[in-house]
């Protein structure tokens, strides 16, 4: 219970409030790509037992449509929360049933998420994107690409486990998007956001699911979703900074 706490302790602590985003949407099957502003809201009571969920959208077109989730209750929740990271999604593949995962990076008040879908027979549908900031739209910062060849970078990886265990930081090595897999699909995307996963995924099969965010010229991070045979088994946050 009281790792469960700790989990909840940082959902409530890292992302609750007010986060302004833009959300582009990338659908694959047709190359169809739509952008809408959105404002996501997370409030925390008092005593930090619940916390509320609304979206609320606005369309190009001028349309604004609100949606309520939750409340969520303390200390259930379906993500695993680090400070600086948190995903959520399916556990296993399931014949005849979608398959999702989300996983949100965040660098002090801005956030980027990726968020896939699979259809019901395992083949990637959509991919979404969100880049946020707190509190307020913030303008769209282009940075370096986050598949560039600098070997220059020091990082430190931590990994969660689904039963919200924590594993001591250790030293990693920055390694290329594209040869986490030669086999997998790499989508380079807006705000410094990429992307690597499986083109389809089946039930049996061990594979992992990754994203990366480069925040700033001198920092990016990665976050990996692992599978194996039988499902989910961690979450591993990958943190680098560039060497002078």
């Amino acid at each position: 219970m009281e790792l469960q706490l700790r989990n909840w302790g940082n959902f409530c602590r890292y992302y609750s409030g007010d986060l302004y985003g833009t959300w582009t949407r990338y659908c694959l099957e047709s190359n169809f790509r739509e952008s809408f502003q959105c404002i996501r809201s997370f409030r925390v009571n008092d005593d930090c037992s619940e916390i509320s969920h609304q979206n609320h959208y606005i369309y190009a077109d001028g349309t604004r449509l609100s949606k309520t989730f939750g409340p969520y209750l303390k200390p259930i929740t379906k993500g695993l929360f680090l400070d600086t990271c948190f995903s959520w999604g399916s556990t296993r593949v399931e014949p005849g049933i979608p398959f999702f995962f989300d996983t949100c990076l965040r660098d002090e008040d801005r956030r980027a998420s990726a968020i896939a879908r699979y259809d019901e027979s395992g083949s990637l549908q959509r991919i979404t994107v969100m880049v946020e900031n707190l509190n307020s739209f913030a303008e769209s910062c282009p940075i370096s690409e986050v598949n560039n060849e600098n070997d220059n970078w020091q990082g430190t990886l931590i990994k969660m486990t689904p039963d919200w265990i924590v594993y001591p930081e250790t030293a990693t090595s920055w390694i290329q998007l594209k040869d986490l897999s030669e086999n997998y699909q790499n989508f380079y995307l807006k705000d410094g956001v990429a992307v690597s996963f499986p083109q389809s995924v089946e039930s049996g099969r061990m594979f992992f699911l990754a994203m990366d965010w480069q925040s700033s010229h001198t920092n990016k991070q990665r976050a990996i979703r692992h599978y194996n045979p039988s499902g989910f088994t961690s979450l591993t946050l990958e943190v680098f900074n560039l060497l002078s």
